[in-house]
Formats: structure tokens, C-alpha cells, sequence
């Protein structure tokens, strides 16, 4: 079995963890920065519509 220092694996842990936190907040800050929020909420209201057009037509076909 291979033996290390448990400070150094505790090191590399705290590392890596404060890696993983950095790399969430900026997936979050750039998620929200204004451009890329606005076209976030567009894309969403055009998935919606056509959500909503194939139901109807579906709808339509079956009636």
C-alpha cells in the first residue's frame, strides 16, 4: 500500500476542493452576466413556443 504524508493528501485535498468551488462560481457568474443571461431567457422562450406549437398541432391531429 503507499503511504502519504496526511498533511500533504490533506493539502492536495483542500486544493482541489478550492479548485472545484472556484470553477462552480465562475460557471455561475458567467451564467448571469447580462448577455449571456439574456440570451439564456430568449432561447427558453423560444424552446416554449415550440413546445407549445407541437402540442396544439398534436392536439389538432387528434381531435
Amino acid at each position: 500500500m503507499l503511504k502519504t504524508d496526511p498533511r500533504a493528501a490533506e493539502s492536495r485535498l483542500e486544493r482541489s476542493v478550492a479548485s472545484a468551488l472556484w470553477a462552480i462560481s465562475a460557471a455561475c457568474a458567467e451564467r448571469e452576466a447580462p448577455s449571456v443571461h439574456a440570451a439564456r431567457k430568449h432561447l427558453g422562450a423560444v424552446y416554449g413556443e415550440t413546445r407549445l406549437r407541437r402540442r396544439l398541432e398534436n392536439e389538432a391531429r387528434t381531435a
